[in-house]
């Protein structure tokens, strides 16, 4: 479902050279110059959408905003329900995002040591 240790390890190295793998003029500049930069950052989107497993977060929030409709008297507060949506969402991320970069530190420690 989410990244393997070794993958997320993978794409946040690559977020960190700031190469797109597998992508033909990663490293040049087009005639404008924005080629690189564009391929860069959609590269970072590409990392954070996959450490923060997105697809999650979404569930969540949308669990979270289906209890604040639930939740509400009559009249539902629009702004309040997409401030909350969007904390949700960011926490989510977050605690995800952790989440795989502790998971991957975890499998670099040898398990025991023959001494």
């Amino acid at each position: 479902m989410g990244l393997t240790a070794a993958a997320a390890a993978g794409s946040a190295a690559r977020a960190r050279v700031g190469g797109v793998a597998g992508a033909a003029g990663a490293g040049t500049l087009g005639a404008s110059g924005s080629d690189g930069i564009a391929a860069r950052a959609l590269a970072a989107l590409r990392v954070c959408h996959d450490l923060s497993k997105f697809k999650l977060s979404a569930f969540v929030t949308t669990t979270a905003a289906a209890g604040y409709v639930l939740a509400s008297p009559e009249n539902i507060d629009w702004e309040q329900l997409g401030w909350t949506s969007l904390g949700t969402m960011l926490c989510s991320s977050s605690a995800n995002t952790f989440n795989q970069v502790f998971e991957a530190g975890a499998y670099t420690r040898p398990l025991f040591s023959s001494t």
